[in-house]
């Protein structure tokens, strides 16, 4: 009995009010779903992910990148939509805010790309050796910045689960969805699924650790 002697309310199906079991999201819309999701509602976000995965990497292959980014894109839309959840107005079509993520991720992928472009057609104009991986000594700073950042990342990965463990491990390692699956022994839609909240976990508990995300830039 909850306290103040007063006994919660329940349906004629035993359940309390607004409670949908697993099954019944399946009926729901995208916004609908989208509105439980902001709430922290796992199961309803699992099946948003599952319904806009492959939207959003025909979306990003619509836009000129290649499989294995259009991919990378989808996820980190998903992610970013997941984190962000908060921000989502359940006013406004939900495949409409994904597909904003997801335009603003590509632009800045391609600018990304463009300027490092620019940066080694200038060097070969001026005669300068691009192989800067053998030719160039790693600057100190930089180097003790990149120590730090690796020892901070193997705290975090040791705090995370097994299972979470293996799968950014596959992913840093070059594997994607089909690959993945297989590694795991389980549908390509599930390692997503898996690897999306990998990262979500990786992410918080990085925050939980320094305060704040790692930079990426």
């Amino acid at each position: 009995m909850a306290m103040g002697g007063r006994r919660k309310s329940r349906n004629r199906n035993g359940l309390t009010p607004n409670v949908i079991r697993p099954e019944q999201l399946e009926s729901l819309t995208d916004e609908e779903l989208a509105r439980r999701a902001r709430s922290g509602d796992e199961v309803a976000w699992e099946i948003l992910y599952l319904r806009s995965y492959d939207y959003l990497v025909s979306f990003a292959e619509s836009l000129g990148w290649h499989a294995d980014t259009a991919e990378d894109l989808a996820q980190e839309t998903l992610l970013r939509a997941w984190r962000h959840r908060s921000r989502y107005n359940p006013g406004y079509p939900y495949r409409g805010w994904l597909r904003t993520i997801l335009k603003r991720l590509s632009s800045t992928l391609y600018r990304r790309e463009q300027t490092f472009g620019q940066v080694v057609s200038r060097a070969r104009s001026r005669g300068i050796d691009v192989d800067w991986r053998a030719n160039v000594p790693e600057d100190a700073l930089e180097f003790v910045e990149r120590r730090e950042l690796g020892e901070r990342i193997a705290q975090v990965m040791a705090s995370l689960r097994q299972d979470d463990r293996e799968i950014l491990m596959a992913w840093a390692g070059g594997a994607r969805g089909q690959e993945i699956a297989a590694q795991h022994d389980v549908l390509p839609s599930t390692a997503r699924g898996r690897l999306m909240r990998a990262k979500v976990r990786f992410a918080e508990a990085y925050a939980s650790f320094y305060g704040a995300e790692p930079s990426c830039d």
